[in-house]
């Protein structure tokens, strides 16, 4: 599927701004192969280098092929954004209003491909830089008051991978562990590629720590990538895991429920998909109960079984402003930030960084969410 979006990118961008030009059919076609093996990109990772996930390149091959793919995606948005527009000044010179000017025209084109070049650039910068500590207070209606003040720091959507090697990796959690958090939850898609390769990447997840503990839910990054062996190797971390399970914890002698559920591609695997219900199986009736659920759909359900705060991640917030709403679309219309779901507090992350296929962020910056969970005033 992605393959023939980027061949649509492609046929687009030819059609429309490359076969325009005042210049020779061979320079056409010498200008459009280029744009084609660009285009091409997740077709050459998932065949040519180790998989699309997980290619087996440099980091720095990485960052470039996905800075020139972000160029097209950009120049393809700016070329349907003049097109619409010259449509409207065509139909208003039909109307007897002429502009006097074409949109239509060579200057505008490389005035396109320059804009394009800088959104691109801003765009990896953003996809690549730490991301953003945000510290938020939640008031949650049924929050004891022995547990007001509780800290925690939200991982979503780490994908430890080529692009989110090791170093990274040991400089995002220098910064979890400067925070001295209560909990750590890690909300899915922890990481891209087999124990085997991402082995050394991972490891410095082995020292992350919080007073309570360091707990995780699977996103469906962990089933691309070999979902046994990684069940293994998170609880070697010192990861507990959640797979349609619960732990009750303690804290200042009150039990808190903490929840997690699988993944829907889950069922593609022929492994057990999220079942919310079997997860609080046994759970204390009145205890406060916190769901960690890598994808923010069915968050009604979630809510209907008594759960009181529910963190996601999976839309990486949508990645670009104003497309991210056609994100929102495949994902119940929840995108990041806080949600109320009847009585139920949802709050999706735009996540702490991103996968190697399309990294860019315009507008919706990556994050560390630092939530600290309030109990209500009494009048």
């Amino acid at each position: 599927m992605i393959n023939a979006y980027s061949l649509i990118l492609f046929g687009y961008i030819a059609l429309r701004l490359i076969f325009p030009l005042p210049t020779s059919l061979v320079a056409k076609f010498c200008a459009a192969i280029p744009v084609l093996l660009i285009a091409l990109k997740h077709y050459f990772f998932q065949h040519f280098f180790g998989g699309l996930s997980s290619p087996d390149l440099p980091r720095f091959v990485i960052i470039l092929a996905g800075w020139l793919y972000a160029i097209l995606v950009f120049v393809f948005i700016l070329l349907l954004m003049r097109d619409i527009a010259a449509c409207a000044l065509w139909l208003a010179a039909r109307a007897g209003f002429s502009a006097g000017f074409s949109l239509v025209s060579v200057p505008v084109s490389l005035g396109i491909i320059l804009l394009a070049v800088i959104c691109a650039t801003y765009g990896v910068y953003e996809a690549i830089r730490h991301p953003d500590i945000k510290k938020m207070e939640i008031t949650l209606a049924r929050l004891p008051k022995a547990l007001d003040g509780m800290t925690i720091v939200q991982i979503s959507d780490l994908h430890v991978n080529a692009f989110n090697p090791e170093h990274k990796v040991r400089s995002l959690v220098e910064t979890v562990n400067a925070l001295k958090p209560d909990l750590v939850l890690l909300t899915g898609d922890i990481v891209d590629g087999t124990v085997a390769k991402r082995q050394k990447d991972i490891e410095p997840l082995r020292t992350l720590r919080a007073r309570y503990g360091v707990f995780g839910s699977a996103g469906n990054h962990e089933y691309y990538s070999g979902f046994d062996a990684w069940r293994k190797k998170f609880a070697e971390l010192g990861i507990h895991m959640l797979y349609n399970g619960h732990v009750t914890l303690s804290v200042n002698d009150q039990p808190l429920v903490l929840a997690g559920i699988t993944d829907p591609v889950a069922a593609s695997f022929g492994k057990d998909v999220p079942n919310v219900s079997e997860a609080l199986a046994g759970a204390p009736e009145h205890a406060l109960r916190i769901l960690m659920a890598h994808r923010p759909q069915e968050a009604n359900i979630h809510a209907n079984a008594g759960i009181d705060l529910q963190l996601s991640g999976h839309t990486h917030g949508g990645q670009i402003i104003g497309l991210n709403r056609i994100v929102a679309r495949f994902n119940d219309n929840l995108l990041m930030g806080w949600y109320d779901i009847g009585y139920m507090k949802l709050y999706i992350s735009t996540g702490i960084s991103l996968w190697n296929g399309f990294p860019v962020r315009f507008g919706v910056p990556s994050e560390m969410p630092v939530i600290v969970l309030r109990a209500r005033q009494s009048v």
